[in-house]
């Protein structure tokens, strides 16, 4: 019983591990052009992550974090 448990546990951990959640993302830059961005936003577990945006006029950023 303990160990069946034990498997369970293990076995929801490791599920658990390559979990991501992906959200879309838009903004408005206004320093010079008033660009605006749209893009997606995936988060990891782990604390880190990528940001993919691009703006209307074409500009497109990565970022990690």
């Amino acid at each position: 019983m303990i160990n069946t448990i034990k498997n369970i546990i293990l076995l929801a951990m490791f599920s658990l591990a390559d979990c991501a959640s992906t959200l879309p993302v838009q903004g408005i830059f206004f320093k010079a052009s008033r660009d605006q961005f749209h893009g997606e936003i995936t988060g990891y577990l782990d604390r880190t992550g990528i940001l993919s945006v691009t703006s209307i006029s074409g500009k497109k950023c990565f970022g990690e974090f």
